[in-house]
């Protein structure tokens, strides 16, 4: 359900983000959100590294649980 995935990326509350250092992530989603009036999209990746996941913005790493993960980029979308 696509508003049930906005809504995951309107109501996001990340945690301070932890800068990468040199993790070996496996990328599970990429997207892309464009915001009204800005000229490019920003982009995200979803990441796994061993247990633990992420949401990375450029080379900062937010940590997340599955759940949150699964909310922001539905296994059906991989």
């Amino acid at each position: 359900d696509i508003n049930a995935v906005l809504t995951s990326w309107q109501t996001l509350q990340l945690s301070a983000p932890q800068e990468n250092n040199a993790l070996i992530l496996a990328q599970v989603c990429r997207i892309e959100l464009s915001k009204s009036g800005e000229a490019s999209p920003m982009l995200w990746i979803i990441a796994l590294d061993q247990q633990q996941w992420y949401l990375q913005h450029q080379q900062f790493l937010f940590p997340i649980d599955q759940i949150r993960a699964d909310q922001l980029c539905p296994p059906a979308l991989r």
